[in-house]
């Protein structure tokens, strides 16, 4: 993943900076403007990232709202199928909703 930058340094730090300035023309580039342009760069990933990462918070909290839904409608429809039963069988019924619960 980072073969190509480390590549890329290995390729600057033979080259003369005489060569360098030359061939990039970076004679007219300024100091600030480099840090301008790499604090921009990095801001714009950091920015990237870290709106990926709360769209992903929140496409696992809207999952974890749904299945805690889901788990509770299951166990509702248990308890409700189970009060029939308690008529005939009370003692079981009751240690059923006592283990589920």
């Amino acid at each position: 993943n980072s073969l190509p930058f480390v590549a890329f340094a290995i390729i600057l730090s033979y080259m003369d900076r005489d060569e360098f300035e030359g061939y990039f023309g970076a004679e007219s580039i300024h100091a600030s403007q480099l840090w301008t342009a790499l604090v921009t760069v990095l801001l714009f990933l950091l920015t990237f990232r870290t709106n990926k990462a709360y769209a992903r918070f929140w496409d696992g909290t809207t999952l974890l709202h749904q299945m805690w839904g889901e788990w509770f409608d299951a166990s509702s429809c248990l308890i409700a199928f189970s009060t029939l039963a308690k008529r005939k069988k009370p003692a079981e019924v009751d240690e059923f909703r006592g283990t589920f619960v």
